[in-house]
């Protein structure tokens, strides 16, 4: 699913395709995502 893998790791690579609306949403979930794998780095 190369499609599914890209989106993962580069959230962003087609933000310049989508609405402007679209964006806020986007940032917000990479901005989650961040939050999430950082939280736990005091685990390991």
């Amino acid at each position: 699913m190369p499609d599914v893998d890209q989106a993962v790791e580069r959230p962003f690579a087609d933000l310049d395709e989508r609405p402007v609306a679209d964006h806020v949403a986007a940032f917000e979930a990479e901005h989650s995502r961040l939050q999430r794998e950082l939280g736990t780095i005091d685990q390991l």
